[in-house]
């Protein structure tokens, strides 16, 4: 009796390590996703202003209007949908793959323009994990005047 009681102990402790240890991975690997949007998006801000935009559009890229030329709003969890900043000098590919740890990050990357002093980037990471995709997403606002790092200050 005092056997099957320990070995129902056991079971329950080993249970209960596997999903500790399964949940410790999802957090580590939901903290790196976080770093590498954060890489993404200060790699996005180093560029000079002529270079912030997007060089071309993947029509199957995620987080498009129907039409593919704006970010949707509903989607990305903007106020609005925000039309794309396609150039010819563009610098910002749709988007990149990234492998950490085993872990392939796929990053969309989408530059919008906002108006003529500020765009928005808007960067996904998604990643899968077993059978389930995950999705990290964050935006920011890069001004003209923060890409071109001006300095106003007294006399």
């Amino acid at each position: 009796m005092a056997g099957l009681l320990a070995m129902i102990v056991v079971v329950g402790l080993a249970g209960s390590m596997a999903v500790a240890l399964r949940s410790a991975r999802e957090n580590r690997v939901q903290q790196t996703a976080t770093a590498v949007a954060l890489d993404e998006m200060e790699a996005v801000r180093s560029l000079e202003w002529a270079q912030l935009a997007m060089s071309s559009v993947d029509g199957g890229a995620p987080l498009l209007t129907a039409a593919g030329t704006a970010v949707d709003g509903a989607a990305a969890g903007l106020p609005r949908d925000e039309p794309l900043m396609v150039a010819e000098a563009g610098a910002v590919e749709p988007f990149t793959l990234r492998t950490v740890e085993g872990v392939t990050y796929t990053v969309w990357r989408y530059v919008t323009l906002l108006d003529y002093q500020s765009r928005g980037l808007v960067l996904e990471v998604v990643w899968d994990m077993g059978e389930v995709t995950h999705h990290h997403l964050t935006a920011t606002i890069i001004t003209r005047a923060t890409a071109e790092q001006t300095v106003i200050g007294g006399g």
